[in-house]
This record gives C-alpha cells, structure tokens and sequence, in this order.
C-alpha cells in the first residue's frame, strides 16, 4: 500500500511533544487502514510534514518500536508491525478490571459467566482457609471490552460470600461493587503478581486465541482490613494482543 501521498500535519507544543508525535502517528496508520508490512513515509517526510526535529521523530518511532507497533529496518525503512486492530491495554494495579477498562474509554462486560462450588486449584491451596478437600465458591467470566473478549478470569470466595452465589452469577461488572453494595465485607487491601503462561484449550477457546498463545497472568489476593484473605483472582490476558503498562503507586 503507497503512503506517501498523504502525511499527517499537525501543529505541537513542547510539552510532552514525543507523546503527541507517537499520537500523530499512530492516528495515521488508523486513518490509512495500514496492515502489516506497510511501510511509513521516511523519516524526512514525516519529520518535515510534523514540523519536528529528526532526532524528536527518533526517538517518537524507537517508543513505537518498542511497543511493538512499527519495525524500523535501517537502509529500507519503516514498516507496521502490529495489527490495530488488536486493542491496548494498561494493567494499573490499583484498579479493578472493570475500572481499568473504563479508564481508558471503552465500556466494560462480561459473557459466558459460571459460578460452582469446587475445590481450590493445586497453586491456589494455602491462600484461603480451609483444607485441600473443602469446595470453595468459584466465579468464571470472560471479561470484555466494547464487547470484546480482554481477560478470562477466575476467582474463588471465603465461605462468607457463599450466601451472594446467585448474585454473583449474574455479576456482570466490579466483583468490588458488588461485594460493597451486597454484603458488609469491605476489601481494604490487595496483594498481585504477574506472571507468564501458556493458553491451554479451555483459556484459548475462551479469549479466541490460538492455543499455545503467550499470556499474561495477574493474580491478586484481596482482603479486609484485619488481613483476612477473601477473594484469591487470576486474570489471564492474551500478551500479544495488549500493550501492557504496569502501574503500581
């Protein structure tokens, strides 16, 4: 696909200028409907149409590089590398999903919801009270974003959520809002980690992946204000479909 006949011009301030550069570009691989293996205008081009020094420009691309939305092949030029279709995400871990999704403009949801009593999974057993035979409370949703699937999540309860089960099944947004405006418990307190993993069948057919597929795993344990553990979640994303900035203050 030719590019060169069209180069976005707009005019910038100082403040954060890299930023609104990144924002100039990516706004025209959008409006030109690029895929991947598209190339860009040179560097020249885009730098004199942006009205930005070269080495401004630089340092816009090498960002996007990084990001892993364009490839710059030196002696040949720059190309699009991602697809933008797919959607970007920003993990803040002091939100909750459902508040993370709304953050960044796009409206949050859930489908294929399942609630059960089962017995804690083998790297869940210890972080909830109770011996390896009890059944816990068990909540599975895929999450989406503008109807989109973005995170499947899993999330076990204390006993003293067991009484909410059928609310729950029907919990479509914040487990948060819900758990404030339903019960007397309050979550005070949450501890996460992230770590890497392999989509099986089940969590590849459910966020329509390919199996096998790099994910992204955030677990948190949340509790009340005397430390006691009463939700335990793991949220998978597909890690190459999101851009994942981590935000912990």
């Amino acid at each position: 696909m030719s590019t060169d006949n069209y180069i976005p011009i707009r005019d910038f301030t100082k403040t954060k200028l890299v930023s609104r550069v990144e924002d100039s570009i990516m706004k025209y691989i959008r409006e030109q409907s690029l895929l991947p293996g598209d190339s860009l205008p040179s560097q020249a081009k885009l730098a004199e149409a942006l009205g930005i020094s070269s080495s401004t420009l630089r340092e816009a691309l090498t960002r996007l590089e990084e990001r892993g939305i364009i490839q710059i092949e030196h002696g040949k030029g720059t190309f699009l590398k991602r697809d933008m279709n797919q959607q970007e995400f920003h993990i803040d871990l002091n939100l909750s999903l459902t508040q993370m999704i709304s953050s960044q403009g796009m409206v949050p949801g859930s489908s294929e919801i399942g609630i059960t009593m089962e017995k804690l999974p083998e790297d869940f057993q210890g972080i909830l009270e109770g011996n390896a035979d009890k059944d816990y409370l068990c909540l599975r949703r895929v999450r989406t974003s503008d109807e989109k699937p973005i995170a499947f999540s899993l999330a076990y309860f204390d006993d003293r959520f067991i009484p909410y089960k059928d609310g729950l099944a029907v919990c479509t947004g914040s487990v948060y809002d819900f758990i404030k405006s339903n019960t007397k418990e309050t979550i005070t307190k949450t501890d996460a980690k992230l770590y890497a993993e392999i989509a099986d069948k089940f969590i590849s057919e459910k966020l329509d992946i390919k199996a096998k597929s790099p994910l992204l795993v955030l677990r948190q344990v949340h509790m009340n204000d005397l430390g006691e553990h009463l939700i335990v979640t793991d949220e998978f994303f597909f890690d190459c479909q999101v851009d994942v900035k981590i935000t912990n203050n």
